[in-house]
Order: C-alpha cells, then sequence, then structure tokens
C-alpha cells in the first residue's frame, strides 16, 4: 500500500502560508505567530518522515533525502524571513515587506508575502509605485508589481497601470490591462474598448476581449466578432467554453454577422472554421437559417462524403474521403439540420430551390423536405446525370459515358466494350428525413467482376489494374442537369 510522505504535508504547510489575521494583535506580531506555528508544524512532519524513512515504509518517486533537502531549506527560508520580520518596526512593515518582495532572489525568496501584501492593503501601495518606477528595466518585476496593484483594487495605481498598458512588453501591458480590469471591475468597460480600438496586434485584442468577457460586458462578441474581420485568425482562438457558452454570443449579434461566419467556414483556416460552425450551430430563427444556403451542401453531406467501400478480389479499397469542418462537429450538425428541417418554410425551402443548387443530394434533400412541408410526393423537375469516363495510366481516354438516373431504376450502359451497372435508392428514416443510399455500381472490366458503393454526391476515381496489368482510372460523378428548374 502506497503511502503518502508526511513530508508532502510539510512542504505544504511550507509553501501555503494562509494568513488569517486577528484585530487584537498587530500585524506583525500576527505574522511572526503564524510562522511560529507552521515551524512548528514542519518540524513534527519532518520528524515523522525520518521515522518512515529509517522503517523503510516510505514510497515517494523522488530520492527521499532530496526531497528533505528541500523542505530543510524552506524552512531556512522561513526562519530568516522571521528573523526580518522581528526587525521591523509596525509602521514600517507595508514597505518593508514590498521591499522584501521585489528585491527576492530565487535562492532567497521568501513564502506568501504577496499576501501579507494583500491583507495589509493600501497601505503598501505608495512603496509599489515607487518600486515599480524604479525597476523600469526589470520586465518581469514590474509585471509581477501591476498584477499585484490589480489584486489591491486600489484606484491611487490607476495612472501607473494606465500608463502601463502602453508598455512595448506585452507582459506588462497584459498585467496593467488584467489591473485595469482589476481595479475598476465593470467600469472598466469603456476604457478597455478604447485599449481596443487602437491595439496594433491580435495577441493584445485577444487579451483585450478577455478581459471584458470576463466582466461579462453585454458586447464582449459583438466587439469579438468586428475584431476577428479585421484581423485574421483572431477567431480561432475563442475557447471552446466561450464556444459553447449560450449566453456568450446572443442570436441577434450571431445573426449580424452571418455572412462573415459563413465565409469563414467556407474559406478560412479550419480551427477557425471550427469557431465559426459552433457559432454558427447556435442560430434558432428562420430569418438567420436562411442566410445558411452558401454552406448548406457541405453541411447536408457532413457525414454522407465519407467514401465508398470498393471490393476488388476480395480486398477493400476506401474511396477518397470528402471531409469538411462539419465531419468533425457531428452533434452541432445534426442540430442545426433538424433546426433548418422545423424552421424552414416551403416559402425558404423553394427560394433555395430556385438558385439551383449544384449539388445532387442537395437538391434531392430539399425536394423530398418541400414535398412533405406542402403533405405532397416528391416531384423534382431535375435531371441527374451521372458521368463516367475511363483513362488508362498513359492519360488516354478510353471512354465518356453520361448515365441518366431516376430512382430505384437499373441502369446499364456500355463503356470501352465493358458493362456497367448503376442502382440509386432512397430510403426514408424514422425522423422523417431523406436518407441517400449509395450508387451501386458493377464493373466487369476485361472479364474481371468488380463492385463498388459510391455516395450519391461527389468525385471518385478508382483505380482498376487489368490482368494484363494495365491500370485504369474510372472516374464517377454525379451532376445536375443545367435544364433544372427551380420548384
Amino acid at each position: 500500500m502506497k503511502i503518502i510522505s508526511v513530508l508532502s504535508l510539510a512542504l505544504l504547510i511550507l509553501l501555503k502560508v494562509n494568513p488569517s489575521f486577528s484585530e487584537e494583535l498587530s500585524f506583525k506580531q500576527q505574522i511572526i505567530d503564524k510562522i511560529d506555528h507552521t515551524l512548528a508544524q514542519s518540524d513534527i512532519a519532518l520528524k515523522e518522515f525520518d521515522e518512515q524513512v529509517k522503517r523503510g515504509t516510505l514510497q515517494v518517486a523522488m530520492d527521499p533525502a532530496v526531497l528533505r533537502e528541500y523542505a530543510v531549506d524552506e524552512q531556512r527560508k522561513l526562519n530568516n524571513f522571521r528573523a526580518l520580520v522581528a526587525k521591523a518596526k509596525d509602521k514600517e512593515l507595508p514597505g518593508f515587506l514590498v521591499e522584501l518582495f521585489v528585491n527576492h532572489t530565487p535562492q532567497n525568496r521568501y513564502p506568501e508575502i504577496e499576501e501579507y501584501i494583500l491583507q495589509i492593503g493600501d497601505a503598501t501601495v505608495p512603496t509599489l509605485l515607487k518600486q515599480y518606477d524604479k525597476k523600469n528595466k526589470d520586465v518581469f518585476m514590474r509585471e509581477r508589481i501591476l498584477y499585484l496593484l490589480g489584486n489591491l483594487k486600489s484606484e491611487k495605481a490607476l495612472p501607473t497601470v494606465r500608463a502601463a498598458t502602453d508598455d512595448t512588453a506585452l507582459r506588462v501591458s497584459f498585467a496593467a490591462i488584467s489591473a485595469l480590469r482589476n481595479i475598476l471591475g465593470d467600469r472598466s468597460s469603456k476604457e478597455l474598448q478604447q485599449l481596443l480600438a487602437k491595439s496594433q496586434n491580435t495577441e493584445t485584442a485577444e487579451y483585450i476581449l478577455s478581459q471584458l468577457n470576463f466582466i461579462k460586458d453585454p458586447q464582449w462578441c459583438s466587439f469579438y466578432l468586428e475584431q476577428s474581420r479585421q484581423r485574421p485568425g483572431l477567431l480561432s482562438k475563442m475557447t471552446l467554453t466561450t464556444l459553447t457558452d449560450a449566453e456568450s454570443c446572443s442570436e441577434d449579434v450571431l445573426g449580424h454577422n452571418v455572412d462573415f461566419l459563413v465565409t469563414t467556414v467556407q474559406k478560412d483556416d479550419r480551427q477557425s472554421a471550427t469557431s465559426a460552425a459552433i457559432l454558427l450551430a447556435k442560430l434558432q430563427h428562420e430569418k438567420y437559417l436562411k442566410k445558411l444556403y452558401p454552406i448548406f451542401p457541405t453541411l447536408l453531406n457532413g457525414q454522407n462524403r465519407i467514401g465508398g467501400v470498393a471490393s476488388n478480389y476480395g480486398s477493400t479499397v476506401e474511396a477518397a474521403a470528402d471531409e469538411t469542418v462539419w465531419s468533425s462537429l457531428p452533434t452541432e450538425r445534426e442540430n442545426l439540420l433538424n433546426r433548418i428541417e422545423k424552421q424552414l418554410t416551403s416559402a425558404g425551402i423553394k427560394e433555395w430551390l430556385n438558385n439551383n443548387p449544384k449539388d445532387p443530394f442537395t437538391r434531392l434533400y430539399l425536394t423530398n423536405l418541400l414535398a412533405k412541408k406542402n403533405g405532397q410526393k416528391q416531384n423534382d423537375s431535375a435531371t441527374y446525370i451521372f458521368k463516367i469516363s475511363v483513362e488508362n495510366s498513359r492519360n488516354q481516354a478510353i471512354c465518356n459515358v453520361d448515365v441518366e438516373l431516376s430512382l430505384n431504376i437499373v441502369q446499364t450502359v456500355a463503356c470501352a466494350a465493358n458493362y456497367i451497372n448503376l442502382t440509386l435508392s432512397t430510403i426514408d428514416t424514422e425522423k422523417g428525413r431523406l436518407k441517400l443510399d449509395p450508387i451501386l455500381i458493377d464493373l466487369k472490366p476485361n472479364g474481371v467482376g468488380f463492385s463498388a458503393e459510391v455516395p450519391f454526391s461527389g468525385a471518385y476515381v478508382i483505380k482498376l489494374r487489368d490482368v494484363s496489368g494495365e491500370t485504369y482510372n474510372w472516374n464517377f460523378k454525379n451532376t445536375i442537369s443545367e435544364q433544372a428548374n427551380g420548384q
């Protein structure tokens, strides 16, 4: 059974001195009493640790000697800190603690000084501001002082904090922006917006936006999308938590930005496209859903363009997949499709059909949906043409043939003396949604049997080698006749 080292407890005690002070004692005496209590507890834990080592019952990943040396060193630092506090006068304690805070080194640091400074409060601010001015070349310390000033929430620090928001070192300016938000709370919104308007880089804009989101600024999402229009790649930095937060972006804000989000889904990098798709999946009302027509084919085919499975001589060959951003968002895709089916009126569907969608599955899906909305049987005036071509390994065309498809009809055509059978069928699921089976193809190149399943949408190439060793590329693509008219 693994034994938890009591030294671990000692280290926690040493490193997490959590001040809890009484008004009856001076602040200085309370610090000393707290340190004495911590040192006493760590002595007990260290003795028990040594006993476990002696009995051979201690089980730790690190060398026990290394752990013990570390604990003893922490005790030494805490004793040094106690001695320094004991020498300081009560009225000098705020400035004294700040001096220790800014002048510490990794070899001689003092535990939890920041906690004591925060407990004292405003009295430490003047010294912190003076130290900030002295540390003008120490980026790391200026950053720490600004965060500490923010946590103190003293408006006396605002002039220094405001000036630091323009610091050329991003870590310093970020700390200042955080401090500004911490000190002013909700009142920081206007100043944060002003900083956002003049921000020179995407990193700064992103950080300011995170602070606006922290105070739950009602315009945060609007600002984020506006900035994303101006700064490519910013949308990809929106966190998943923010994206899925129902309250973070209102539908009206999203609706106002539909065109931008639709364009992002179509053209931008995958992460930005994913963020845009998640936001679009929040849309509820028809007036906004109608604007999704440009991405509807990829939305609809998100799980249908997976690629058929071809069999040859008993082996299995995967046809090329046509992945879309929706392929990785099955839940969002399903919810959005359900909403479109429910909210889109007959007039809205006709409007989409009047755009003459060239994707075959989109056309077939919309005509089926319109028929169901109107309580009628499907009536599609479009003609679906399956284009088949064959090339040899020298890219010489062997044949080209177009086959007009009809539902549930077997078509047989000849191409370079090889016969091709095509079968297309449709099935309605229990939800009433149109589900399209792949097109079943039987090929007999040079007398060798071959079958394949090719999805209704997309273009596919199947490579076949005949008995003589010649390789043929069989190209399949379903299209809609140019004569197709809207409903």
